[in-house]
């Protein structure tokens, strides 16, 4: 395999996590749509990296597809706990 054809596979997989992941962050509640912005870079770059190293990526797939809009993010997602913190940021809070 040529140097090009494997830094396009790699970059076509990496894409498809990524993919997985802003559906499942925004499925759970983690970013909201027109409230991205507050999500800090260093915390989209961490979970970015946790996503890109999960090895349940065929998993997180078939949950995606089976499962509709949900609160809680699965047990098997290494980012769970950051999904679950980011959700309780970005809820209204009470006065």
């Amino acid at each position: 395999m040529r140097l090009f054809d494997m830094t396009a596979t790699v970059l076509q997989a990496w894409g498809q996590r990524l993919d997985l992941m802003q559906e499942m962050f925004q499925r759970n509640g983690a970013i909201q749509q027109g409230k991205e912005a507050a999500v800090a870079k260093c915390e989209l770059r961490a979970a970015m990296m946790t996503c890109l190293k999960c090895d349940h990526s065929e998993t997180c797939e078939e949950w995606l597809a089976e499962t509709g809009e949900t609160s809680d993010p699965p047990a098997f997602c290494p980012n769970g706990h950051r999904i679950a913190r980011l959700r309780q940021d970005s809820e209204p809070r009470a006065a």
